[in-house]
Formats: C-alpha cells, structure tokens, sequence
C-alpha cells in the first residue's frame, strides 16, 4: 500500500493556488475582481484618500478681451480667475479572515475503504468546490458592501427607489427591464465611469450586467423584435465566461446562484442541510454525513439581485506570507487564499502514532474601495420561467 501521508501531502498542494487558478474562468467573481497584495505594517485599517470631483462655479462667466484704456483703470492682460476647490473623502477598510477544514480521518478509516484513491479525490474535489463558492460569494458580498447605488426596482415619483448603505425598504414591483439599465447606463456614463468599462462599440462604452440566466434571457425577449443593438464583438476576457456577445450596451455575464430573497427581504441561500437516511435502513444502503441539497426556498424566492459590474470600484487585497519576521522566529508559509494543507500533528493523547489528521485552508482578503460611486445593485421581480410545455395536438406528428 503506498505511504498514505505522502499521497496526501501531494494531492492537498494542488487545492489551493492551483485550484483557484483553474477555477477562475468558471465565475465574474473569480476572474475580473483585480488583486492586490496587503501592505504590512500599516495597522488594522488603512485609510485611502480619494479626491471627489469638483467643477468650477461660475464656468459660463467669461470675460469680454478689450484694450486697455487707461492705467490703473484696468489690466485687461490679466482676468479674474476663479478659484477651484478640491474635494476629498476618507474610506476605510480592513482584513477579514476565515478558515475551513476537513472532519478529521485516520488512516484505518482508509486501509478499510473501498477504493481509498477514489474516496481521497473526492474530497479533494469537494474541497476545491468550496474554495471557489466561498471567494465567489466573499468577493460579490465585498462589491455589493461598497457599491454607492442599491437600487429597488419600483418608482420612486419619477425615479427608482436608490439608497447607498442599504437597499430601501421598499420590495420591488417590476423585473429588470432595459430601461433600468439604460437609466443605470447613461449615470454611469456622465458619473466617468466610462473609462472603465468592459469594452466599446462605436465609441460608446459597454458595461457589464451580472444577472441570472432567467432575467438575462426576459430582457431579450422583452426587446425580441429589435435586434439592432445585439453584435458579435466581445471583450477576449469575457469569452470563457460564455459571453459571445453584447446587447444594447451591455455584457450579460450568467451567474448561476445571484442573491436572491424572501417577501421580507432576507436573503435565501442556495443550499440547505439534508441528513440523509436510508430507506429502508439497509447495512449496504445507509447514507453517512449530512449533504447540501439546493433550497427550494431559493428555487422559489420572488426577488433577486443583479448587479452591474465595473472593476474599478474595489481591488481585493490578500496578504503575503510572513515567514522570517525577525528575532530568530519563524513560520509556515500562508498563501491565504484557501491553501489547504494536510496536517497530521502529533499529541500524546489524540495522536500519539500520527494517525490521525485533516486539511486546513486559511483565507484572508480585505476590499479597497476606488470607485464605489459607479457600483450598482439592483433589487427586482423573479419572472416565471417557461418551459415551453406542449400538448400532443400542438405536436408534429411524422408518418
């Protein structure tokens, strides 16, 4: 039997970094948030300056050129100026950290399974599952945090329902619709943003839309007739995200599990816990362990969120490890994105032989926030979902 630490060992290495490389094109989330490294030694909280625009007060009074008559009468070569102003914000923000593990396993727990290599890939395959949910909900929640514009999709007197920690307390009373977006868009383009968007068409800028399969494909058919704004020119970033083209100004990127909520407005998480149990309770049948099934809440929530996405409005900022502070210290290399490591330590009383052990991740990220203000989220009406169920005498029947 091969040494069975050492398959470990071997196996865990590939769970972090490698794994998170590889899932990078599966999400938005994953891929197009920018990174940057943490810098130390700069306290619990860092403090970033960001200058607010300002526009001059008087730009329309303009000073008629004359000649100069008399002096000192006047000095006609030198006009009043105007003085601008300069605006500036303070934001702060932190690190955040979280840590999973395995359940702990020894190695009899192994020598006695069936097909160990098989039982041993699946939970590495398990484990790298989780480190790409975990960043991908980590980094939407961080966005959503930041963003300045949560929007309810119901009519405020002549404008949406918007406010800037919170969503308002309003529920929605429409679906996303393209005039949202063309509202949201033509904001974002007058507030700069711009300048980073996800790409161009005719000089004008395309933004991107993170948004369920089933809203991305209600907006289409809500425009099916006019199919003027659709092109096949796309971002090359956002091909592997299934992007092949834009539509009237944006980029629908599909995410498979946006926010969703209840009546009240709490949210609904995908999964539920499922103790599983067998039936009848046969030896060879019984389930071990309890599963994450999807939730039927979520399946059935009447709102969600969709959010419109510009990668200047945060950086997510990690860590580097800290191995050799000093004073004849040192310790384990950290990469803090979810590197798990199979540890088997040795305690007299639990794990005397070394036995026994389990995999360990660490995740550490803090969000730096640019431009919060072209952040927007926006709250809205789940449509039903056709399936496009026909009767036998709408069906075509072949002799």
């Amino acid at each position: 039997m091969p040494n069975l630490e050492q398959i470990l060992i071997q196996q865990s290495n590939l769970i972090g970094p490698d794994i998170y490389a590889k899932t990078v094109d599966s999400s938005l989330w994953l891929k197009m948030i920018q990174q940057e490294a943490w810098p130390d030694g700069m306290g619990e909280e860092i403090r970033v300056l960001t200058f607010e625009r300002t526009i001059a007060a008087d730009t329309d009074t303009w000073a008629g050129v004359t000649q100069n008559t008399t002096s000192p009468a006047g000095n006609n070569c030198v006009p009043t100026a105007t003085t601008l102003g300069f605006a500036q914000r303070y934001r702060t923000f932190g690190l955040s950290q979280k840590a999973i593990e395995s359940p702990a396993f020894c190695i009899n727990d192994i020598r006695f399974g069936f097909q160990f290599k098989e039982q041993l890939s699946n939970m590495f395959d398990m484990l790298t599952q989780n480190v790409a949910y975990i960043w991908k909900r980590r980094y939407r929640k961080q966005y959503f945090d930041l963003c300045e514009h949560k929007v309810v999709a119901k009519l405020n007197g002549s404008t949406l329902h918007e406010n800037t920690s919170a969503y308002p307390t309003q529920v929605p009373t429409s679906a996303l619709t393209q005039g949202i977006l063309n509202w949201a868009r033509m904001r974002l383009m007058r507030d700069g943003a711009g300048a980073a968007c996800a790409g161009r068409e005719n000089g004008a800028p395309v933004f991107t839309l993170v948004t369920s399969a089933e809203a991305s494909d209600n907006i289409i058919r809500q425009n099916a007739d006019d199919m003027r704004y659709t092109t096949a020119k796309v971002n090359e970033l956002y091909a592997p995200l299934g992007v092949d083209r834009s539509y009237r100004g944006f980029y629908h990127v599909i995410d498979d599990f946006p926010r969703r909520f209840d009546t009240d407005r709490n949210e609904i998480l995908p999964y539920i816990a499922d103790q599983t149990t067998a039936t009848p309770p046969v030896a060879q049948n019984t389930a071990k362990g309890t599963r994450s099934i999807i939730n039927p809440l979520y399946e059935s929530a009447p709102y969600e969120e969709s959010i419109i996405f510009v990668k200047d409005v945060m950086r997510s900022m990690v860590p580097g490890a800290i191995t050799s502070p000093g004073g004849n210290t040192s310790f384990e290399p950290q990469n803090y994105r979810g590197d798990f490591k199979f540890l088997n330590i040795r305690d007299r009383l639990e794990n005397p032989d070394g036995t026994w052990g389990y995999f360990r991740g660490t995740m550490q990220s803090g969000a730096k926030p640019i431009h919060p203000e072209w952040g927007y989220a926006i709250m809205h009406l789940r449509c039903g979902v056709s399936v496009g169920l026909l009767n036998c005498s709408n069906v075509a029947v072949i002799a």
